[in-house]
């Protein structure tokens, strides 16, 4: 049986899914001699890799951390918030790097899409995760 187009949403391993693919986006993109010059590779290339390697296991160890009481709950909003902070990390890196003459990236443009839109599902697993968290007795 389908379900009506208005009431679909997005399901729950989008956040998780969305993640690792812009981890390995991010990091065939920092890993190209094309966009990332020998000189700017250590300074930029690194870090943002790094960030978005550690944003995909954030993530995963959000998912893996089932909130049965209040305290796996907290934890696992604890790194819902981490991870959170990670993406905006990892969105003021690229803005450092788009503001850089030297290094050309074409798909600059839809590498900021998949960012925000991680960014926009984690913001909706944390809203979840804090009305669960609301739910469990002090």
């Amino acid at each position: 049986m389908s379900v009506i187009v208005a009431k679909r949403g997005e399901t729950k391993l989008k956040v998780l899914s969305q993640a690792e693919e812009l981890a390995n986006y991010t990091i065939n993109l920092v890993t190209n001699e094309k966009h990332f010059p020998k000189r700017y590779r250590w300074i930029f290339a690194r870090k943002i890799g790094d960030s978005a390697i550690n944003l995909n296991s954030l993530v995963n160890m959000a998912n893996s951390t089932y909130p049965s009481d209040r305290i796996t709950c907290q934890c696992r909003y604890e790194l819902i918030i981490k991870s959170l902070g990670e993406v905006n990390n990892l969105l003021a890196l690229v803005s450092l790097c788009k503001q850089q003459e030297h290094i050309t990236l074409k798909n600059l443009e839809h590498w900021l899409e998949m960012i925000t839109f991680e960014k926009t599902l984690i913001l909706k697993w944390k809203e979840n995760c804090k009305s669960k968290l609301d739910k469990f007795p002090s």
